[in-house]
């Protein structure tokens, strides 16, 4: 297997979410309504209320949730064909702070050539950020403007896009990939979305997310260096910034 050099200008990165507000009651009348009405077509909206499918569900939707976390890698050519992978992890308990330097961030990179990665990203990441930017009035970077484009048209990356080869799939789960690839990551540190609820609201434990979102990335760059054939980085190659 050859190695090659890394594109620099590959920025992966992993949005970590919870509600909007800790508790249904807390939300304005209108967002409360909104949500009784998307709550009426959950497939367990039979046997739970509005109020219990909030928790459960809510921070997957830009309209009912925020983000508090992103976490961003990139590879960096350390000379010969030696790659590194350069982590950082941008958690604050307050969400304009977390996309304010996210943006900060992604404008450091050439946009012209900038190409983003996530699992799941143009069905997730991508359009979450973008919403939860508008709505705190920022502009998008140029990454990111993705208003009337076509799917073409846009340069993201997706690694479960490209792990379909076309194939219409249900969602391949990041970490069944991961093994798949024999790809070894800390699992006690990784996160669900309960979990990541608890640790924000309940714990007030933002270390925890951000060690999360630090092996998030790990098991997306190397399953995307996996589909592309190429060796995985060792740990000595994985730095966090």
């Amino acid at each position: 297997m050859t190695t090659k050099v890394l594109s620099s200008n590959i920025l992966f990165i992993d949005i970590e979410t919870v509600t909007a507000d800790e508790n249904y009651n807390e939300l304005p009348p209108i967002i409360q309504q909104a949500w009784d009405r998307k709550a009426e077509f959950f497939r367990e909206a039979d046997s739970k209320t509005a109020v219990e499918l909030f928790s459960e569900k809510a921070a997957l939707y830009a309209e009912f949730g925020q983000i508090i976390s992103i976490a961003i890698g990139y590879f960096h050519a350390l000379g010969g064909d030696q790659n590194e992978l350069r982590i950082k992890c941008i958690t604050y308990p307050d969400e304009a702070a977390v996309l304010n330097e996210f943006s900060e961030t992604v404008h450091r990179f050439d946009q012209n050539q900038l190409r983003l990665c996530a699992h799941n990203g143009r069905d997730f990441d991508y359009p979450y950020l973008c919403r939860r930017m508008l709505i705190h009035g920022m502009e998008l970077p140029q990454s990111l403007q993705l208003m009337n484009k076509k799917a073409w048209e846009v340069p993201h990356l997706d690694t479960m896009e490209m792990w379909k080869f076309g194939e219409y799939k249900k969602f391949v789960p990041l970490d069944l990939l991961a093994a798949l690839f024999s790809v070894e990551v800390d699992s006690d540190k990784l996160l669900d979305a309960p979990q990541i609820q608890q640790a924000y609201y309940q714990d007030q434990d933002l270390e925890k997310i951000t060690q999360s979102g630090y092996q998030n990335i790990r098991l997306l760059a190397q399953v995307y260096l996996a589909m592309l054939s190429q060796p995985l980085l060792s740990d000595d190659k994985i730095t966090e910034v």
